[in-house]
């Protein structure tokens, strides 16, 4: 981000407060979510494995091509 807000000509403390307020609220929301499913990780970690192994093979082929 800090190109775009190169490019629109923003002050420093313009950026680093909107980049500050942006990492808090990212940080937060990921936050959150972790600790929402740490509780569920057995059965999520279930119900992906197929998912894993179909995502595993199409990265092989597609670094083998």
């Amino acid at each position: 981000m800090s190109f775009a807000a190169g490019l629109a000509r923003w002050r420093s403390p313009k950026f680093v407060l909107f980049t500050t307020i942006g990492c808090a609220v990212w940080c937060t929301a990921l936050s959150l979510l972790g600790y929402s499913l740490g509780g569920t990780y057995d059965s999520v970690q279930k119900k992906f494995s197929y998912a894993t192994y179909v995502v595993a093979v199409l990265v092989v082929v597609a670094v083998a091509c």
